[in-house]
């Protein structure tokens, strides 16, 4: 095998380097090592292998049930002792854990120190002159994300800092920080090294990653650029966290792709990095391209919502990762549990960015789902656990909304300058929604038969939304509408919410219409009592349509004495009680008389021909005859007929006053206004 000449680490193109379709872990022998290093450095690295005895001088391929336990340490375990005149290093490679991953590390002049390959736990320990030139530069290429099953598709690149730092992680977060320091030395015309030196000697190195939380809790970005974390927690944020950032890529990668605007996963966070040189992910910086930056926000608003609900899905796999995330802190950083993701709570940082690119995304793909997502971030306690939201919302349409508006981002340069254009809006400084709901009429004069016209207009608002359901209120609609809503059988409340770059605001508006009483009696066993004999023992039972019992009198007619739900009467001729209730809506007044042997009445109608629309009635089926004791209280019920072409009909109604009425129905489940009202007394 011919050796390529070494380049130094700054003269590597790192545009040409492919990715390893699948390096096999550690112990690699001696001809392949020396051959990968030396694609490596030369900058064209193309490999694809496969897994078998030649790899290794056992043969025993990692990820095995056979394969051998990790002999490199975790984040608490002890480093092992190095020869004489030498520094152990240790690390772990992480986008999710990488296993088989090929390692160089060179000292600050650029000089090769040494090469690993991770093992099965995406470690690696690797044994370096103790008088080497610091910063050194770690770079990791190939080998397999155990949680995408698939090649990073990028390098990794870490950094030690001094020689008292012997552990070391190399993520996403690192490789898109020294990506970044490598940008503007390039822009600065100046060597990587320097700009590297600058960029460890800065205090607040990572304040482009709080800006953007990129799903990290603060504590660990704090430090994670020079250490492993060793607790939990903080290496579960860092996984997921740096899952999430390279999945973002990963989607924005293949939206683009597919919109026919072709780029590698390495070219896009190469371009991330260079935007961020300013701390801002805006496409403003030299050379980058909104497209592909408005792309990467609409896909990192994806990720994000994801892993504030306690998920990260892998588009590739078409799995939630959380789980195998949370055991990566135990099998990869050698920590001593795994961590509810679901239990954590959403820092500050992170939310501020939620609510900004969840907002973007809402206006430009309005979308129930990211409204309710919305207004629950608002609502969000401090210390809510991720699970909460993911109860309370529907996670599989928030995908589906997310994916959606990526694919059109990817292919509309309009929308992708929105997107920028909304990612820029401070949420916190901006003026909550201000709301104005009406309705014309606010009150009925009847129940069941009358509409009203909901209307509203609003502020600061870009989305509105109806809440309720009835009559049709219901879903997203402008800043400012209206709606016909009705008829309205009972009162109702009508709620609309408002979203703006300022938060979320709701209002709510009653629409009154008159109460309704309806009575029953019931025989000693329980059974309802159409008919009694006199000096049968019935009971009474009140129910309240839109008015309670406090705004209500029931009397008999014979003694005037009170009567309360429940009450026991006994039947005779002439008795009755007289209702007269006093609601918001208006006033019911009504006599009902207790139900005696009933009397056979005949009734005649003529055929309705056309709808209310002037339209020709053609799917007529039948009709139904309402009675009741008093004008427009049909508390009889009714009477069902079955056949259109029946103009006739006996019915059987308790003596008294009797006030009847008919209603038309339709094939497609409509039924008519009621018809003029006939009287009779029943002797």
């Amino acid at each position: 095998m011919t050796m390529p000449q070494r380049l130094p680490a700054s003269a590597v193109d790192r545009t040409n380097i492919q990715p390893i379709e699948r390096v096999c872990s550690r112990p690699v022998s001696p001809a392949w090592r020396q051959c990968l290093r030396g694609l490596f450095m030369a900058g064209t690295l193309t490999l694809t292998v496969a897994c078998g005895s030649s790899w290794y001088s056992d043969g025993i391929a990692p990820g095995t049930d056979n394969a051998p336990t990790s002999n490199h340490p975790g984040a608490n375990d002890p480093i092992p002792e190095a020869p004489e005149n030498q520094t152990t290093v240790t690390g772990i490679v992480v986008d999710g854990p990488v296993a088989g991953a090929l390692v160089v590390i060179l000292d600050a002049d650029g000089n090769e120190l040494a090469t690993e390959v991770t093992d099965n736990r995406a470690r690696f320990t690797a044994f370096i002159p103790a008088d080497a030139v610091y910063p050194l530069t770690l770079f990791a290429t190939g080998g397999v994300n155990l949680t995408t099953d698939a090649d990073p598709g990028f390098r990794l690149e870490g950094v030690i800092a001094e020689a008292k730092q012997q552990r070391v992680v190399l993520s996403a977060f690192s490789t898109l920080a020294l990506k970044r320091a490598e940008c503007a030395a390039v822009e600065a015309g100046e060597a990587r090294e320097q700009r590297v030196q600058r960029l460890l000697a800065d205090p607040d190195v990572l304040a482009f990653l709080k800006r953007y939380e990129f799903g990290l809790d603060a504590s660990v970005t704090d430090h994670f650029l020079t250490a492993l974390p060793t607790e939990p927690a903080a290496a579960a944020s860092l996984l997921l966290g740096s899952e999430a950032l390279i999945e973002a890529v990963r989607r924005a990668t293949a939206a683009l792709n597919a919109a026919g605007a072709p780029i590698s996963i390495e070219e896009l966070l190469w371009e991330v990095a260079c935007d961020l040189e300013d701390g801002r992910l805006d496409a403003a910086s030299v050379g980058t391209d909104p497209a592909r930056i408005a792309a990467f926000h609409t896909a990192l608003a994806s990720v994000l919502t994801e892993a504030a609900l306690g998920e990260l899905w892998i588009a590739s796999r078409e799995i939630d990762a959380v789980e195998l995330l949370e055991q990566a802190v135990v099998d990869t950083f050698g920590l001593n549990r795994a961590p509810d993701l679901g239990s954590q709570p959403l820092s500050e940082g992170s939310l501020e960015v939620l609510l900004r690119s969840v907002h973007a995304s809402l206006a430009l793909a309005p979308s129930d789902a990211l409204f309710d997502l919305y207004a629950e971030l608002f609502a969000l306690s401090q210390d809510a656990p991720r699970a909460t939201l993911r109860e309370r919302l529907d996670p599989q349409a928030l995908r589906a909304a997310m994916a959606g508006l990526l694919t059109d981002v990817a292919s509309d340069p309009a929308l992708a300058a929105s997107v920028l254009e909304l990612n820029a809006l401070a949420t916190a400084n901006m003026l909550p929604p201000q709301l104005n709901l009406s309705a014309t009429p606010q009150s009925l004069p009847t129940r069941g038969t009358e509409s009203t016209t909901l209307s509203h207009t609003s502020e600061h608002a870009t989305v509105c939304q109806r809440v309720n359901g009835f009559g049709g209120w219901a879903g997203l609609t402008r800043s400012a509408d209206e709606q016909l809503v009705g008829p309205i059988e009972r009162a109702e409340t009508f709620t609309l919410r408002c979203a703006g770059p300022g938060g979320v605001a709701e209002q709510s508006l009653d629409i009154l219409v008159p109460p309704d009483v309806r009575v029953r009696f019931l025989r000693a066993d329980g059974s309802l009592a159409n008919t009694s004999e006199p000096g049968e023992t019935l009971t009474v039972r009140f129910e309240l349509f839109d008015v309670t019992a406090k705004q209500c009198e029931f009397r008999r007619t014979d003694t005037q004495a009170s009567v309360s739900d429940g009450d026991t009467l006994t039947a005779a001729d002439g008795l009755a009680i007289n209702i007269h209730c006093e609601g918001l809506g208006g006033n019911f007044i009504n006599s009902t008389p207790l139900p005696l042997s009933t009397v056979p009445v005949s009734l005649a109608w003529a055929r309705p021909n056309q709808r209310e629309n002037g339209q020709p009635l053609s799917d007529l089926i039948g009709y139904r005859i309402y009675h009741g004791s008093a004008s427009g209280n049909y508390d009889g019920g009714y009477v069902n007929v079955d056949d259109p072409e029946q103009l006739t009909a006996i019915i059987d109604v308790p003596p008294g006053n009797r006030y009847v009425a008919i209603t038309a129905l339709t094939a497609d489940g409509l039924e008519s206004r009621f018809s003029n009202e006939g009287f009779t007394y029943i002797h």
